[in-house]
């Protein structure tokens, strides 16, 4: 062998003992984290998902409203954290099972890549740009923690491309071939079995590519670890920023429940014979002959019914409000007399057949009669009946104009 044959043996031992060591530095800065940022969502999840299932379910839309969930108008009229506190619900057995598998296989070997601090503010990055994705394009943000997993897959990808060297093959592989295994499988049961859009999917994966492509892994720098840079700084800001911002929602929607649903929005009947006040959550349908608004497991229907003579609620006989208000199947349980706002209101409930809350306010202003009926089948019938306390309490007529 001469002696440039030596020399790139030589040079060749070299770059394969410095490989050795880079992967070395690496495997052992994998062990030095501990992925408590993914156990902390993941309990954070579970435990909310317990306390709705302990007090009457996770399908339960209202309840789902009530603690973050984005609905239609919600986040138009400015509650952003709406689009952070989704990803903290789920609905059902089967929905938490498959997001919390997904997100504990690969989120607390992601964290360990990246270190607690830029692993959470990857988190972030993913859950936002994956609801504003979902809720531009696809008109809805789908709830629980799909957007963490899909940005950790692609921070993965991105890893596996453009640091493979620095890994071990079975991790290089991993973090390419079988994130891309991973993506198709979750992106086949999001299309098929949940029937969601795949804009959010695409948002939240892109955000994790580039979250990786501008900040580095913590193992594959070559500092000392224990040097807090001001870029880990930011990232833990922005991290914690995530469980503060769900504390808020859940503070706002257990110890506030009267405010939950939204800010109130003013309607204004036909004619503007009379305005009334709801829940954003809550849109206006068509409705023949009356007024719809339609929500999450709760509808509110108004209507006018113009009379021959002025009625007197206080002494109208039973059968002929029975006749009137309440349709058939729908037996009377109780009928009172509610003073509401300085007006007199006769309020009626009933249960239907199918089970769920329907409840009547009947107002009677001279020639016309007024009647809020709301009908709840979503389970939470508190909510439900603040909600219809709070039209009758806001509902103000506007005859002969």
């Amino acid at each position: 062998m001469d002696g440039e044959g030596r020399l790139d043996a030589a040079q060749d031992r070299s770059e394969e003992k410095a490989q050795v060591e880079r992967v070395a530095s690496v495997v052992a800065r994998l062990k030095e984290t501990r992925p408590w940022g993914t156990w902390s969502l993941a309990a954070i999840c579970i435990a909310i998902f317990a306390w709705m299932e302990g007090t009457g379910g996770s399908t339960r839309p209202l309840t789902l409203f009530r603690l973050g969930a984005a609905g239609t108008g919600l986040v138009e009229v400015g509650e952003w954290w709406r689009l952070i506190s989704a990803a903290f619900l789920h609905v059902g057995m089967l929905h938490i099972a498959i997001n919390m598998f997904s997100l504990l296989s690969v989120g607390t070997t992601l964290e360990r890549y990246f270190g607690n601090a830029r692993f959470l503010a990857l988190c972030v990055a993913g859950q936002v740009a994956g609801a504003i994705g979902a809720w531009r394009f696809d008109s809805v943000v789908p709830l629980g923690s799909w957007a963490f997993f899909f940005a950790s897959c692609g921070a993965a990808l991105w890893i596996g491309v453009r640091h493979g060297k620095d890994l071990l093959p079975a991790a290089q592989r991993w973090m390419t071939r079988g994130m891309l295994f991973w993506v198709g499988v979750n992106a086949m049961l999001w299309a098929t079995y949940f029937h969601c859009g795949l804009a959010g999917l695409a948002g939240s994966l892109v955000a994790g590519a580039l979250f990786a492509a501008l900040v580095p892994p913590v193992v594959l720098r070559h500092d000392d670890r224990r040097t807090r840079s001001p870029l880990t700084a930011v990232c833990l800001s922005l991290g914690l920023s995530l469980f503060a911002v769900e504390g808020y929602v859940l503070w706002r929607g257990v110890a506030s429940p009267g405010s939950a649903l939204g800010p109130e929005v003013t309607h204004v009947g036909p004619g503007s014979r009379y305005e009334v006040s709801l829940p954003a959550v809550l849109v206006s349908k068509p409705s023949q002959g009356s007024e719809l608004f339609d929500g999450p497991g709760v509808s509110v229907q108004i209507a006018i019914i113009s009379l021959d003579a002025p009625i007197d609620l206080a002494t109208a006989k039973e059968t002929k409000l029975e006749d009137l208000e309440i349709r058939a199947g729908v037996p009377v349980t109780a009928a009172t007399l509610q003073e509401v706002s300085g007006k007199r209101w006769l309020l009626i409930d009933g249960v239907a057949r199918a089970g769920g809350l329907q409840r009547i306010g009947i107002l009677s202003e001279g020639r016309a009669l007024f009647r809020i009926w709301l009908v709840s089948t979503g389970g939470d019938f508190e909510e439900a009946k603040r909600i219809h306390l709070r039209a009758m309490e806001s509902f103000r007529t506007h005859l002969g104009k």
